[in-house]
């Protein structure tokens, strides 16, 4: 029989990132920009939402792919839980932590020669644009003003109901909410995931290569990694995983070995009907080993963000 944890979270870390990437420009004023051209408008490629750029978007984005790759990683690993915060299983955070240093390695090692390169990059879009030379000379910020624009910052997290007291408290119903909310936004994420899968040759083609058959194993993986959310979620991973097994590792596959792959993802795709098939049997039964919501201690989150990820346990 299932057993329903009375604090289903308890399995989660939360990981947030916050990375700061200079927008390379600084904001268009008309007195200070347009007074002595007022016939002509700047060309859109040195100007955008207001600001101008004092270097070509190119020279960022050696910065901005290191914050898409942190994204990936989150995104590979876990589940966007709030705007800003994704949730993996606890037990694989050690192997992100170790891949968020490698990432904060290579950011740090980009800024001393981004900063040093600077005023090359300011010269490079003045001699694109030598026209509104002025006003981009005007505009250029000092090396120090741009490192402070540059920072590469993550928190992990434990998550715990705040108010151990009170257990109808207004933070502690916040805490329900966040608590119904993980489930359906792992099977959002998943869906989402398995949409895109439909929408290239598993959705399309005959026959679908190891690659795709590969794509979908570790969708599925995915799953059921989060499976201590809810009784069904192991049970329904482990239904298409039964599926999958059906499709041989390795070789050619056949119409018919894709029509199982994407008959699994079809469903994947699904998120209202995914765990239905738990929802009338199997009922879940409370584990009188585990702790009530209310008897466990608050998060304790830094005042302010650390420059290196820092695990807050409870």
């Amino acid at each position: 029989m299932a057993v329903l944890h009375t604090d289903p979270l308890q399995g989660l870390v939360i990981v947030t990132s916050d990375i700061r990437i200079w927008s390379g420009g600084v904001k268009l004023t008309r007195e200070g920009d347009l007074s002595t051209v007022r016939d002509k408008l700047p060309p859109s490629a040195m100007v955008s939402d207001g600001r101008k750029n004092l270097v070509k978007p190119s020279a960022l984005a050696p910065f901005h792919a290191i914050r898409k790759r942190l994204e990936r990683l989150l995104s590979r690993q876990g589940f966007r839980l709030m705007a800003d915060a994704f949730a993996v299983p606890e037990a694989e955070i050690d192997s992100i932590i170790r891949e968020m240093d490698t990432l904060e390695e290579e950011f740090n090692e980009a800024v001393p020669v981004f900063l040093n390169d600077l005023p090359a990059h300011y010269q490079a879009q003045m001699d694109e644009f030598p026209e509104w030379s002025e006003q981009l000379k005007s505009g250029q910020l000092e090396e120090s003003k741009v490192a402070e624009r540059l920072r590469f910052s993550a928190g992990v997290y434990k998550i715990a109901p705040p108010d151990p007291v009170n257990a109808e408290s207004k933070l502690n119903r916040q805490y329900s909410n966040v608590v119904n909310s993980a489930v359906p936004a792992l099977l959002n994420d998943i869906a989402a995931k398995a949409e895109t899968l439909l929408k290239g040759p598993v959705g399309k083609r005959q026959c679908v290569t190891q690659v795709q058959h590969a794509q979908v194993r570790k969708l599925v993986e995915r799953l059921e990694a989060f499976s201590f959310l809810d009784y069904r979620v192991g049970p329904t991973a482990e239904a298409l995983t039964s599926m999958l097994d059906c499709v041989p590792r390795l070789g050619s596959l056949t119409p018919g070995n894709t029509a199982v792959i994407r008959v699994v993802v079809e469903q994947l795709a699904d998120p209202e009907t995914l765990l239905e098939v738990f929802e009338a049997s199997d009922e879940p039964v409370n584990d009188a080993n585990t702790v009530s919501p209310v008897d466990q201690p608050a998060v304790q989150v830094p005042v302010t963000a650390p420059s290196t990820p820092a695990f807050v346990g409870v």
